[in-house]
């Protein structure tokens, strides 16, 4: 997995390109957690070139949306393929946490 991190203005999105597994989550965890710590508010995850997705993966960004929740930030979703959007239906995640289509569309949402 390769994670990619672009500044505009107030966000961060972050491109993340492969399998995001358990092997890879800690990488994704610690570049959250980072930007978290360093006062960034408000991510955006680029997640179309996501081939994969698995448990730790979603409950790092579960943990992400709620922890910058609290601190009146807010954690988005973009390019989702219809595999990726399905486990975030049936988890009940798109629910809490918004799901844009393209990344200018996210960004245009905060």
């Amino acid at each position: 997995m390769e994670i990619t991190k672009e500044k505009k203005g107030d966000i961060v999105v972050l491109h993340i390109d492969g399998k995001v597994n358990v092997t890879s989550t800690p990488q994704l965890m610690t570049e959250l957690q980072n930007l978290i710590e360093d006062g960034t508010n408000f991510i955006l995850l680029d997640l179309e070139k996501v081939a994969f997705l698995s448990s730790s993966g979603i409950g790092t960004i579960a943990a992400t949306f709620n922890d910058l929740k609290e601190r009146d930030g807010a954690l988005k979703l973009a390019g989702l393929s219809s595999e990726l959007l399905h486990v975030f239906e049936i988890t009940g995640l798109n629910k809490r946490i918004q799901i844009l289509k393209t990344v200018e569309e996210g960004l245009s949402s905060f």
